[in-house]
């Protein structure tokens, strides 16, 4: 039997590796696996448990298009997971446009749903169309009056650039591109995150909490997990609302009315192995359902809440290629 052939887009990512090791620890030899980063091989991990590497160009610059298609028909590939929100996007334009071929499955949703996550303005407006609750949103340029905001990038990934500005130093925070940011209520801790897994053809849906107790570089590393039926609403109404399909997660805070939608991002997240501990693993159930497989075996009930914790390993990673 022919082995199932995949490119993991952005693999030096902790998504990148998550995604490898769960293949590899799910489906062994029968994933023929192609890893790509704009790293050399010898320093992304993921290429360990990889049958081929490829350094790529930025996923925003205009020669990744290109490399891409020429990797995916050079290896034949089947099945793609891109992770970088640049590169969520223009797959799912080029799987749009037919510059990519239909036979490749994206493991990403729509070219809208990926551009939507992609602006946090737009998700923001979206978002309560479909009974998602967010925090008070407004342009950077547009603010309504308040002391303070939380002050973000319209296109920024992994907290990067985000922080709490005074009224009156908005101005110079934000400089001439105060489109290109959006002010937020603040909301309060604890800081959520929920890993989701939808499956729209049969209505199965998984969600469980991941309350960040301690993080490093953006991405947790100490988590207390826990299942509620709140959220687990939320993420039926956050997957409706993208028409998302397979796994994804998003994070949550507290407003005056409750939990409340921060951020949104349409594929696993660089800590969503850490459930896969507790007997739900998210990352290979997308992959399941892409190949027809039963999803369910993936998941199972918690028994009462759970704490987990993440620690380096380290690899040696050879001579530089």
């Amino acid at each position: 039997m022919n082995p199932k052939r995949v490119l993991i887009g952005s693999a030096g990512t902790g998504a990148g590796f998550a995604a490898a090791c769960a293949l590899r620890r799910v489906w062994s030899r029968s994933v023929y696996i192609v890893a790509m980063d704009i790293n050399p091989g010898h320093l992304v991990t993921a290429s360990l448990m990889a049958d081929q590497f490829e350094q790529v160009p930025l996923s925003k610059s205009p020669e990744f298009a290109e490399s891409l298609l020429r990797i995916l028909e050079a290896h034949s590939i089947e099945t793609y997971l891109p992770l970088f929100p640049e590169e969520i996007v223009l797959a799912a334009r080029l799987h749009k446009t037919g510059r990519m071929p239909s036979a490749i499955t994206v493991l990403a949703p729509p070219s809208s749903a990926s551009e939507a996550c992609a602006d946090k303005w737009v998700l923001n407006q979206l978002l309560p169309k479909h009974n998602v609750r967010v925090p008070r949103s407004a342009i950077a340029s547009n603010p309504w009056s308040a002391d303070e905001f939380f002050l973000k990038p319209r296109d920024g990934t992994g907290s990067r650039g985000v922080r709490c500005v005074k009224r009156s130093e908005l101005k110079s925070a934000v400089g001439e591109r105060a489109v290109e940011w959006i002010v937020q209520e603040l909301c309060a801790a604890p800081e959520v995150t929920v890993d989701a897994f939808c499956d729209p053809v049969s209505g199965f849906i998984r969600a469980l909490c991941r309350e960040r107790i301690e993080v490093k570089s953006g991405v947790a590393t100490k988590c207390r997990l826990f299942e509620d039926d709140e959220l687990s609403n939320f993420a039926r109404g956050v997957a409706g609302a993208l028409n998302l399909a397979g796994s994804f997660c998003f994070q949550v805070m507290r407003n005056a009315s409750g939990w409340a939608v921060t951020d949104v991002n349409p594929r696993p997240g660089a800590a969503t192995v850490m459930c896969a501990a507790t007997g739900n693993d998210f990352i290979a159930a997308t992959f399941a359902r892409r190949w027809g497989e039963d999803v369910q075996r993936f998941f199972r009930p918690l028994a009462g809440e759970q704490f987990v914790t993440r620690q380096y390993s380290e690899f040696v990673m050879g001579k530089k290629s």
